[in-house]
């Protein structure tokens, strides 16, 4: 089985999603809510990333980001962000 290489950047306002080559999602600490998103796909309203949804707190939207992201790979380990 092959390692999962993703890894989180974090900041107290945002954390992004990436492997060795392509950013995969982030989410955004806006408006008291953390907003996630998908960084492989693009929003059918404008050129922009899609949006997963909006969380309460950063855990919460990087598991959205996850599941949407890297959907059948091995469950990763989120630091707090």
């Amino acid at each position: 089985m092959q390692a999962n290489k993703n890894h989180w950047r974090t900041s107290p306002t945002i954390c992004a999603l990436s492997d060795e080559e392509r950013h995969l999602g982030h989410v955004v600490m806006t408006g008291g809510q953390w907003v996630a998103y998908d960084g492989t796909r693009l929003s059918q309203e404008s050129a922009t990333f899609r949006v997963i949804g909006t969380f309460l707190n950063p855990a919460a939207a990087m598991r959205a980001v996850e599941a949407i992201a890297c959907a059948g790979r091995e469950t990763m380990l989120l630091p707090v962000c």
